[in-house]
């Protein structure tokens, strides 16, 4: 972020999952100045409550809400009401400054109510929950875009400010997708190079780690190929299908050691399941146990201990915000086998 020059950020739940350290000492190395108006530590504002950028002789306010719902576990945090936050940080920045640029990580729904309820906030700029808005909309007296999450795509924003009148008077803006049409950068495309680097090096370090342990680990997950001889039709229509080749397709793109990746590629991954590749061959991929549950009960029995039905909530547990998209599950159910 540093690198891409980040004017502000306001924090998220994915942030205060890093723990106190990572907040409140290795963030402000960056020098990228974190934005907190309703989060306190200790009984006092975690970061600047408000931050004023200059452009052009132009004063740009900025506001930086956290989610209420954020998970922090510690008694030292405290996420104040978001709305009364802003009530009464408005009035104090207006009166400094010629625009005002809310960061929201509430998500979509209580950003579009925070603008039906204050004026004076010209751009809300929202964040959580990975959904996207297309193009800019105005909300209330607020103009609002979200462009989602993990950097797929660029939210640009033009706004027409009229200095003598001292507002907004128009707007327009754009998703750019950051797809393969777009060339990477060089200097980002080496951090990121680095990184996956390190987090392959972290998880061959616990592999080698576990292989001083003594005994067996065991697992109720068996692997498609016990589902085979019972059900050798529902396995021949599974292998034909994207499921079947989930885990290479992070493989061809250098991801495979990424645990952000990995749960919704394997089988079982943090339920007793997928450890690594080098551990748990045989759990690649989404396989039938990664919908129906684990069945070494149901193969040791012969099959009269059922499985688990098949059900929406277990597909849409990966298929959500954009993987998402276009996923109906009465339609789609039926693709798999």
């Amino acid at each position: 972020m540093k690198a891409m020059k980040y004017d502000a950020l306001a924090l998220g739940e994915r942030e205060m999952a890093l723990g106190d350290d990572f907040v409140l000492k290795e963030m402000p190395k960056s020098g990228i100045p974190v934005v907190a108006t309703n989060l306190d530590y200790e009984g006092k504002p975690a970061a600047d409550p408000e931050f004023i950028i200059e452009r052009e002789g132009i004063k740009i306010g900025v506001l930086g809400l956290t989610i209420d719902m954020t998970k922090i576990g510690q008694e030292n945090w405290l996420i104040r009401d978001p709305f009364e936050a802003v009530k009464e940080a408005l009035p104090r920045l207006r009166e400094r400054v010629d625009l005002i640029v809310l960061l929201s990580h509430l998500g979509y729904r209580q950003s579009v109510a925070l603008s039906d309820n204050f004026q004076g906030i010209d751009v809300i700029l929202v964040g959580h929950q990975g959904q996207r808005v297309k193009t800019p909309i105005a909300v209330g007296g607020s103009i609002l875009t979200q462009s989602g999450d993990k950097g797929k795509y660029l939210g640009r924003l033009d706004i027409t400010f009229d200095r003598k009148e001292r507002k907004v008077v128009d707007f327009k803006g754009e998703l750019i997708a950051l797809d393969p049409k777009i060339p990477d950068d060089e200097e980002m495309a080496k951090l990121y190079a680095e990184y996956q680097e390190k987090v392959k090096g972290m998880v061959k370090g616990e592999i080698e780690g576990r292989k001083g342990e003594d005994g067996v680990k065991t697992t109720e997950y068996m692997g498609a190929a016990w589902c085979r001889s019972c059900h050798a039709e529902q396995y021949k229509e599974w292998s034909n299908t994207p499921h079947a080749e989930a885990y290479f397709t992070l493989r061809r793109d250098g991801e495979e050691y990424n645990p952000e990746c990995v749960g919704c590629h394997t089988t079982g991954y943090r339920k007793g399941g997928f450890v690594t590749v080098e551990e748990t061959p045989t759990l690649v991929n989404v396989q039938c146990e990664a919908c129906h549950g684990p069945s070494s009960t149901h193969v040791a029995d012969k099959g009269k201990s059922p499985l688990v039905a098949q059900s929406s909530p277990v597909c849409q547990a990966c298929h959500t915000g954009e993987r998402g998209e276009g996923f109906v599950y009465e339609e789609m159910k039926g693709l798999v086998h």
